[in-house]
C-alpha cells in the first residue's frame, strides 16, 4: 500500500542517507515508483533533498552551520582518511556543509579542508 511504503520511506530518512536503489529493493518496488513517492512526500511539504542520487531529510535552515561527522578511518589502499576522500569527492556538492573526522582517541575533531582543529 502506498500510503504504508511513504511512512516507512520517512521513517528510513529519519535514520540515515539512503539511493533510490537501496530504497526500491528494500519495499520490493521499481525506482521510478520511489522517485514518484519522494516527488509526492516533497508536494506534501516534506523537506527531502538530494546528493548524488541519495536522499535525506533536512530539517535546519540555511543560517545554521551543518557538518557531516565521520569517525577518524583510513582506507589500506589510500593516504587519505575516509572524510578526506569524502571531501575530495563531493566539495562541489556539498556548499556549505562542512565535513569533519572525529578521532575519538585523541577526543579532537578535525575540520576537513581546514588547518584548525576544533
Amino acid at each position: 500500500m502506498k500510503i504504508d511504503r511513504l511512512i516507512g520511506i520517512l521513517s528510513i530518512l529519519l535514520q540515515k542517507v539512503i539511493t533510490a536503489p537501496e530504497l526500491a529493493e528494500h519495499f520490493e518496488v521499481s525506482r521510478r515508483t520511489i522517485g514518484r513517492d519522494i516527488e509526492a512526500l516533497c508536494k506534501a511539504g516534506i523537506p527531502i533533498r538530494t546528493m548524488q542520487a541519495a536522499f535525506y531529510l533536512r530539517f535546519l535552515p540555511d543560517s545554521y552551520k551543518k557538518y557531516i561527522v565521520m569517525l577518524k578511518a583510513h582506507h589500506p589502499k589510500r593516504q587519505e582518511s575516509l572524510a578526506e576522500y569524502y571531501y575530495r569527492m563531493n566539495h562541489h556538492l556539498l556548499s556549505t556543509v562542512k565535513v569533519a573526522e572525529y578521532d575519538p582517541e585523541k577526543k579532537i575533531i578535525n575540520i576537513v579542508g581546514q588547518t584548525e582543529r576544533k
